[in-house]
């Protein structure tokens, strides 16, 4: 299981660990162990020690939840395979936990056929989308269900739209919110107590950026703070590295490894152009963050020289999010591939907002706007043949096969 800091991964684990025993498992055959600051070779201690010690006795296959494993310094994958190959461990349930892509990427390759039958051993973890966002906040809205990216022309999309409509103004409200606050666990808390989200947590998601995810002492604070401010002020465009390096006075390449390193650390996602169906890796793409409090985060530090974002934008990327969601839902471990959400320049030199091959070509355009739409979605019309979905604030039209859908419907209709 992978995901961002903060979004909640220990606490998942120790659900596990809490349905597991009340199924009846003894709780002598689980070991739980977080693997911040260790190093490889401790990995072999603690499965001799788990093993000849913890659970000593028990003849029954063991649980190891081994959280955070990716902050092990040194190579831990392959130490995790030549257990798995070497000692009693590789008949034992594993289940591994970390916070950086590439790591748990280096992880499944050295693991390749040794992943025992488990039919979802990708399991992303991302803050809340805006779907839980409602039910945790307290709006309550009909069941309705999820709509796949390429049926949002259909008459069960329309169904769906109708159903939702008359709760327009509340959804608009809690969108609004949510755009604010974002998804992590205890910024909804924060929300849900005191109506704001509250500077601890803002300093915490700084450390973890600038003192974790930021792979370099020689990239400063300074730096760190100008490279997000100028990413959220960017969000629809895409990014300009050497733009973006001489405001933060570092090398293009140097911007463009931290810009990596942020998005090995799931605070970003890159938004490819699309090119023949597959991301064209050449072209410049627009980057997005996993959450709007990380794209609120330079301006929450500094407000008095840092402009919050826009919220147009934001809800371009938690519409973004919702079809990036959707995917992994249906492709578990799809999400770090960034190869099923992409953007599209037109022959005429437009863009689109976000096409993929499984949409079933139907694009998304995010417009937030309470009036005329017709305007914005003509370029996505012209290359679709007509098809469109148009995120706005407040508007339900439907012109022939493009059609008007408020953000935050088309974000409960595509999350799972």
């Amino acid at each position: 299981m992978s995901g961002p800091r903060r979004v909640g991964k220990s606490v998942e684990v120790k659900r596990a660990i809490s349905r597991l025993i009340d199924g009846g498992i003894d709780p002598r055959r689980i070991i739980h162990a977080s693997c911040e600051g260790w190093l490889a070779p401790d990995l072999r201690a603690l499965a001799d020690r788990g093993r000849g010690i913890a659970t000593r006795g028990v003849r029954e296959p063991r649980f190891w939840f081994l959280d955070e494993i990716t902050a092990v310094k040194g190579d831990w994958p392959n130490r995790i395979k030549w257990l798995r190959d070497n000692d009693p461990f590789g008949e034992d349930c594993v289940v591994l936990t970390g916070s950086s892509a590439h790591g748990l990427a280096e992880a499944t390759k050295a693991l390749a056929g040794r992943r025992g039958g488990a039919s979802e051993p990708n399991l992303i973890l991302l803050p809340m989308g805006f779907k839980d966002f409602c039910r945790v906040i307290g709006v309550e809205l009909p069941d309705t269900p999820s709509i796949r990216a390429k049926d949002f022309l259909r008459p069960e999309a329309t169904a769906v739209v109708d159903e939702l409509f008359p709760w327009s103004n509340q959804l608009i409200d809690a969108w609004e919110v949510y755009l604010q606050t974002g998804g992590f666990p205890q910024a909804v808390e924060d929300f849900i107590r005191h109506g704001e989200v509250e500077p601890a947590l803002v300093g915490s998601l700084w450390d973890v950026i600038h003192g974790e995810a930021i792979r370099s002492v020689r990239f400063s604070a300074g730096q760190t703070q100008a490279l997000l401010a100028q990413i959220a002020a960017s969000l629809t465009t895409p990014l300009n590295f050497e733009g973006v390096a001489r405001d933060s006075g570092a090398a293009g390449a140097t911007v463009a490894r931290r810009v990596h390193d942020l998005v090995e650390a799931f605070i970003l996602w890159p938004c490819h152009r699309e090119g023949r169906g597959a991301p064209h890796l050449r072209a410049r793409s627009k980057l997005y963050f996993t959450d709007p409090l990380l794209a609120r985060l330079a301006h929450l530090r500094n407000p008095e020289a840092v402009s919050a974002p826009d919220p147009t934008k934001l809800s371009e990327q938690q519409i973004g999010l919702s079809l990036l969601r959707q995917r992994e839902a249906v492709e578990p471990g799809s999400y770090p591939r960034f190869e099923s959400v992409m953007y599209r320049r037109t022959a005429t030199k437009g863009e689109i907002d976000f096409v993929g091959p499984w949409m079933g070509g139907v694009p998304f355009e995010s417009k937030y706007v309470d009036g005329a739409w017709r305007r914005e979605a003509q370029t996505a019309k012209a290359a679709y043949h007509g098809a469109a979905v148009l995120a706005t604030r407040s508007v339900v039209d439907r012109d022939g096969r493009a059609v008007a859908i408020p953000a935050p419907i088309v974000a409960l209709m595509l999350e799972p």
